[in-house]
């Protein structure tokens, strides 16, 4: 669950960071030229949208991939002479 969570986080979080690498490797001659340390104005609200366009896709994604049938009837896990069966759909 929380490899699930992190992953859907660093998409959330992936276009920032490449917009934040191109400023720190690209154009770090402007922003020593406004004469203060800190980032321009950048295209943040753009940013999140295309995060969160990520995320919505992979959680598309996720759920057309993953999962069970609708109709399949699950048996869960059980002891069978002394061997652990796994749960598992029928």
């Amino acid at each position: 669950m929380i490899k699930s969570v992190l992953l859907h986080f660093a998409l959330l979080l992936a276009p920032s960071i490449a917009y934040l690498a191109w400023v720190f490797f690209f154009r770090r001659r402007l922003v020593a030229a406004a004469g203060r340390w800190g980032l321009p104005e950048g295209p943040w609200v753009w940013l999140v949208l295309a995060g969160l366009v990520l995320v919505i896709a992979s959680l598309v994604m996720l759920g057309l991939t993953t999962g069970f049938e609708v109709d399949a009837t699950y048996r869960p896990a059980r002891y069978e002479d002394g061997q652990l069966i796994p749960g598992q759909t029928e």
